[in-house]
């Protein structure tokens, strides 16, 4: 996988994103649910959904399957997304 939307599109640029939404991306890459994501974060499940819409917007994926498949699959190679790929696979540690 090399970084770009499914559709072929642009390659995601997770600047975009701020660093809560990215704390949430990396959330739903971990598998998390909405209830569990609103839990760790002190909202309310609807609101969870609507942030997770907004990052699928944001990064032009369609759904969180999609999100988790992209963002999964760059973490995993070690690729620096426009320098916040990172951050997704450290949050949700228990160090």
């Amino acid at each position: 996988m090399d970084g770009t939307s499914e559709d072929g599109g642009a390659p995601l640029d997770v600047r975009l994103l701020t660093a809560a939404e990215v704390r949430l991306a990396a959330a739903v890459v971990a598998g998390k649910t909405n209830a569990e994501i609103a839990s760790a974060f002190a909202l309310t499940a609807p609101a969870v959904e609507s942030a997770v819409t907004e990052v699928c917007r944001k990064l032009g994926v369609a759904s969180r399957t999609e999100l988790a498949v992209l963002l999964g699959a760059l973490a995993e190679a070690g690729l620096e997304a426009s320098g916040r790929a990172a951050d997704a696979k450290s949050v949700g540690r228990s160090d």
